[in-house]
């Protein structure tokens, strides 16, 4: 019976990992605390692009009270953050890109990649993530990996939009929780201590 426990949850595990693996554009969500019961928390997200197109943007549903905003000028690529309404969206916020390789410059309005509810059923706001020409780096190129977007709460598993260099949706998901608050350095070490009492009982009866 535990054998039969441990394959379903080992078959489920791998089912997971195979569906999240098929997505275009990954973003992971890193907890560096979380309170579930107010649904509250603060990580940062982690893009991984596995496409053949640059992300110049990402947008994640959140619901935190209005105030209380994400941080990403601890980005890899020093990107520009903002928490953006359901009815800002829909009027429109401005994005202004930059290729660097061919020197083209592009604006893109959020009300053009779709209706605010569409995108974010069930949430009053999100977080976005631009590129920026002044203050960005680099866009997240295709087939790369960036964090270090700052988040200051959300819900778990939220959806989200990447989005190209002109204004297209590279691919829409929710957002894939893949780590725990972590535990205090005492709980690890208490761990290590009941395993080295363990190893040193099993050596004594030998």
């Amino acid at each position: 019976m535990k054998n039969m426990n441990r394959f379903k949850t080992f078959f489920a595990a791998a089912l997971l990992l195979a569906a999240t693996s098929a997505q275009a554009v990954i973003i992971n969500e890193e907890w560096i605390w979380y309170d579930a019961a107010q649904s509250q928390g603060e990580g940062q997200y982690t893009v991984i692009n596995n496409t053949a197109t640059d992300i110049y943007a990402f947008a994640v549903g959140n619901d935190y009270p209005t105030g209380n905003y994400p941080d990403a000028s601890s980005s890899s690529v020093g990107w520009e953050a903002m928490t953006v309404t359901a009815t800002d969206w829909d009027l429109g916020i401005d994005m202004y890109f930059w290729d660097s390789i061919t020197f083209a410059s592009t604006t893109v309005s959020t009300s053009s990649l779709g209706a605010f509810a569409d995108l974010f059923p069930g949430y009053s706001s999100a977080f976005l993530y631009s590129y920026f020409t002044d203050i960005s780096w680099s866009p997240i190129m295709a087939g790369s990996t960036e964090s270090g977007f700052m988040f200051g709460s959300q819900l778990l598993g939220s959806p989200f939009v990447a989005i190209d260099f002109n204004g297209g949706i590279v691919d829409a998901h929710n957002a894939v929780h893949v780590s725990a608050v972590p535990l205090p350095a005492a709980v690890w070490l208490f761990s290590f201590g009941l395993g080295a009492l363990g190893l040193v009982a099993r050596r004594r009866r030998a």
